[in-house]
């Protein structure tokens, strides 16, 4: 089992933050805040058996199961608050993204022969692969903070992405 974070815990989730807290800033130039998360989890897990069975009556058995289990679990956050302080800048621009990556490989391989009079041969092969995925991104403005720009804008962006691959 791979975990980056917890996702049965909010305090257990991993964070990546950019932030302004109850403060006052004037500047003319550009005011930038980027947080960015880019986990990422690559795993490749394979089980094998073999059986022969042999005589007047010959049984093979064999069986072969595996599994995958990995989770990610990430708070990813840019943002200004706190007490009602005044920020001045030429431009604001707040983001966060989030970009993780899980990419799993499982298989299970099973072969069995039985020789004889009377031959018997079972085999059975299983491969389960559990993948998840479960992030939260903020980006904002909150606790009566009062933003002004000069010359530009003020841009607020929060992207989720992530993507599962499993074989």
């Amino acid at each position: 089992e791979n975990d980056i974070g917890n996702p049965d815990d909010a305090n257990g989730q991993d964070q990546v933050q950019a932030y302004i807290r109850s403060s006052a800033i004037s500047t003319t130039g550009a005011l930038s805040l980027q947080a960015t998360s880019t986990e990422a989890i690559d795993a490749f897990v394979l089980a094998g058996s073999v059986a022969i069975g042999g005589g007047s009556v010959g049984v093979g058995a064999s069986v072969a199961g595996t599994a995958s289990v990995n989770n990610i679990a990430n708070h990813t956050a840019a943002f200004i608050d706190g007490d009602a302080k005044a920020i001045t800048a030429g431009s604001i621009d707040i983001a966060a993204a989030d970009s993780s990556v899980i990419s799993t490989s499982t298989a299970a391989a099973s072969l069995s022969a039985g020789f004889g009079e009377t031959a018997v041969s079972v085999s059975i092969g299983v491969a389960r692969a559990l993948d998840a995925i479960d992030n939260d991104v903020y980006a904002g403005i909150s606790g009566g903070q009062t933003v002004e720009t000069t010359s530009g804008k003020v841009a607020v962006d929060a992207k989720r992405g992530g993507s599962i691959t499993a074989v």
